[in-house]
């Protein structure tokens, strides 16, 4: 599988969301900013039916633009994050 093909394979395990993609600034990608605990919440109750992400893991969600947005929990905090270019 080429980098163009990856593919973000999400799970909900009791109100936890996982990711394929664990710790990826590691593979590429960078923080954009902190967003507000809240928010995330109410997006991923939305979109899962969860109340945050696990540690360490990214997770896409649909904005309100309606495009794509990564967001990282990383002890705690939650961030935009976005891919570097190659």
């Amino acid at each position: 599988m080429t980098k163009a093909e990856f593919k973000i394979e999400m799970r909900v395990e009791y109100d936890t969301v996982y990711s394929n993609l664990v710790y990826p600034l590691d593979h590429g990608y960078y923080y954009v900013a902190e967003l507000d605990d809240d928010w995330v919440r109410y997006r991923l109750q939305s979109w899962f039916g969860a109340n945050r992400i696990a540690n360490k893991y990214a997770v896409e969600i649909i904005g309100n633009s309606g495009h794509p947005l990564l967001i990282c929990n990383h002890d705690g905090k939650n961030y935009l994050i976005q891919k570097g270019k190659d």
